[in-house]
């Protein structure tokens, strides 16, 4: 693991670089009050001039140009609404095109589809993010369904547009605040060698006791069974996973029953409910799945990492097939 001192300002400017919020991640969902502080911290910033620590941002590097985050999509993705809020409320071209090619999007020879945009949120998330990209705020509303105007995306976005828009009639000068970008320091951490998943855990260990299979919980501090699976590979490799396998597996079982479900396959798998975990006999449950599932994944053979769950994956498909 490396890490360094950096800002957000600069992390965002990476040139040629993307920032995936891996399928895994729950959806994007901070509240009015987190946002309303994150624009009261940027502006005390841009008045003293004084520098503010915005926390770690955690991520693997997958290739020279996709960066996958671990831990802090939240502030990224509220950091990036404010500059897009910016962005349509400003009309100086040059702050404009200064959000535009080193915030939103990547600029240059050689940009692909995939690389054009510089953050990629979850599935759901990502139709809204990409409406509001290609789109003003005065043309928002007929783009977006009554059901996406509802998300915390789209929410926030008028939050941070608001806000905006009282900073400049209070005669502020909204180019303040792309300066005190480089004072929100934050700690870059890249996970090299180590386990992305056990990264992960340790960041995100709280010992809040919910769904250990599936990331619909309230918070993202959880070590779920599909991260596990999905964690250690790129972008492309996690979005065919889960959308031709873990989706299905979900629509076969039912989100309520997914628990009962990775308990009973194990056991039907093993021909036994009994294992050792830590050192003393047990039983597969739903509180020890987790572990009785790595247990199970470390025992299956393969040439590398990504056959051996794209198999595990299709076994798990065909038994919630008959399951359901």
């Amino acid at each position: 693991m490396q890490a360094h001192n950096s800002n957000i300002g600069e992390f965002l400017e990476t040139a040629k670089t993307v920032f995936v919020v891996p399928v895994y991640q729950r959806n994007y969902d901070w509240k009015k009050e987190n946002c309303q502080r994150l624009f009261n911290d940027v502006v005390r910033v841009a008045q003293s001039g004084e520098q503010h620590f915005l926390g770690t941002i955690c991520f693997k590097v997958y290739s020279s140009h996709e960066r996958s985050i671990i831990d802090g999509q939240q502030r990224l993705t509220s950091i990036t609404m404010m500059l897009k809020a910016i962005y349509d409320f400003n009309t100086d071209e040059i702050i404009r095109a200064d959000i535009n090619d080193h915030y939103l999007y990547n600029k240059g020879v050689g940009i692909t589809d995939f690389l054009k945009i510089k953050l990629h949120l979850n599935k759901r998330d990502d139709v809204i993010y990409r409406i509001l990209l290609e789109n003003s705020r005065d043309n928002l509303d007929d783009k977006l369904t009554d059901s996406q105007k509802k998300s915390r995306v789209y929410q926030n976005y008028l939050l941070f547009y608001e806000r905006i828009s009282e900073y400049v009639r209070e005669g502020r000068d909204v180019g303040s605040i792309l300066e005190s970008l480089h004072n929100l320091t934050i700690i870059e951490l890249e996970v090299q060698n180590e386990n992305p998943q056990e990264i992960f855990e340790s960041l995100n260990s709280t010992g809040l006791d919910l769904t250990k299979v599936d990331l619909s919980g309230t918070y993202e501090n959880l070590t779920p069974i599909r991260n596990y699976f999905l964690m250690q590979f790129p972008y492309k490799e996690q979005r065919k996973l889960y959308e031709e396998y873990w989706s299905k597996i979900e629509d076969f079982i039912g989100t309520e029953q997914m628990e009962l479900f990775f308990a009973d396959f194990l056991v039907f798998k093993r021909r036994s409910d009994a294992i050792m975990i830590n050192g003393r006999r047990s039983h597969i449950n739903e509180r020890n799945l987790y572990e009785s599932f790595k247990d199970y994944y470390k025992s299956l053979s393969g040439d590398d990492n990504y056959d051996k769950t794209l198999s595990c994956f299709k076994d798990l498909k065909d038994a919630a097939e008959l399951y359901k």
